[in-house]
């Protein structure tokens, strides 16, 4: 299969549109031996962490777990994982099982910073590794995740029962009105090449301007509140309040579907934005689409857009009943805005193999 399977969304935007600043601050005058500059909290049933050398080696004892990490107070971005700094997670040795982590992220200081990470985040091919930070997550540009499957969020995630809920969502609350973002920064790597796994950028602002490649599905999810669940390889994505920022969603880098020679199960990669109460345009430059390793790609795979729609079993579902104030939106170019419109869908011609279908 040729260049001609992926999805070029417009020419690739000037660094200039992701100019934010991703020089970071030191974590306070505390250092630590291992790779995250924070001190761990956790349950030594379910966890324990060795750190030397600049390298935390984290091995996970359960189905599931959760490291709460208190970096100390910092002006700035908060350094917490440097470049040449390395966690790495495992599941028990004697054990093939999956396994998911929450880190969650929260500066001392009384002020939700972003922190940073700059380093190096691995994990053999079962685990679900899931960072949350309120002030929001920057991957910069000397970061690589090679990973099973990758929650980067600014929202926190109810823990309530367990990592999931009743139905297997992960359940992410942010703050009303948080203005937080995920950031992919130029040169950031993201590996999640198992098939079946899956990354989801989740915050009322998300930027990818790195390169991200999954075996699985990938969402990205512009909202304040959201209820995500992987529903036979696919994402069912129920958005209960949408973000109040202007874009939603800035995609400049690279977002590469890994489809495995002979197909397999069905793969999407989502981009979903639902405005909260007024218009907003996500822009959409850079490359989407599916790398194969085959001959061909099954016909079940895509790129999906939404604005103000809900997703079940890969596909656009019915609209939500609209809050006060919200808007509907609409596909144009390589832009997706929010007006008062019907709603449309299109795709990719079929000889591309690569769908993509826009509700507004």
């Amino acid at each position: 299969m040729t260049r001609s399977t992926r999805m070029l969304l417009g020419a690739r935007a000037s660094a200039l549109a992701l100019a934010v600043a991703w020089a970071v601050s030191p974590a306070g005058a505390q250092t630590f031996p291992g790779g995250a500059q924070a001190t761990p909290s956790y349950d030594p049933a379910k966890v324990s962490i060795s750190s030397a050398s600049n390298v935390d080696n984290i091995t996970v004892n359960s189905a599931q777990a959760v490291i709460n990490w208190t970096p100390p107070p910092s002006s700035g971005t908060i350094d917490f994982l440097p470049a040449g700094h390395a966690m790495n997670f495992s599941g028990p040795v004697s054990s093939f099982a999956p396994y998911t982590v929450l880190n969650r992220v929260v500066p001392g200081g009384t002020v939700a910073q972003a922190i940073a990470l700059n380093g190096t985040v691995q994990s053999d091919s079962f685990g679900s590794i899931w960072f949350y930070s309120p002030g929001g997550i920057i991957a910069g540009a000397t970061s690589v995740f090679n990973v099973g499957s990758l929650v980067l969020t600014a929202n926190d995630i109810d823990t309530t029962g367990g990592l999931y809920g009743a139905t297997g969502e992960i359940r992410f609350r942010g703050a009303a009105g948080s203005n937080a973002a995920v950031q992919i920064a130029p040169g950031a790597t993201i590996n999640a090449l198992t098939p079946g796994t899956y990354v989801a950028l989740v915050a009322p602002r998300v930027e990818q301007g790195g390169t991200i490649n999954v075996g699985g599905s990938a969402a990205y999810v512009a909202a304040e509140s959201a209820d995500i669940r992987i529903n036979a390889g696919l994402f069912d994505i129920t958005v209960n309040a949408g973000t109040t920022d202007a874009n939603g969603i800035v995609h400049t880098g690279d977002t590469n579907g890994q489809i495995a020679s002979g197909g397999g199960e069905a793969r999407r990669i989502y981009m979903v934005a639902v405005p909260k109460n007024n218009a907003l345009t996500m822009l959409l430059s850079g490359n989407i689409g599916y790398v194969p390793a085959g001959a061909a790609i099954p016909d079940d795979n895509g790129v999906v857009l939404s604005a103000g729609y809900d997703l079940a079993g890969g596909a656009v579902a019915t609209p939500r009943p609209p809050t006060p104030g919200s808007r509907s939106a609409r596909a144009s170019g390589n832009r997706c805005s929010t007006a008062p419109r019907p709603a449309i869908s299109r795709s990719t011609p079929a000889a591309a193999r690569a769908p993509v279908s826009a509700r507004t």
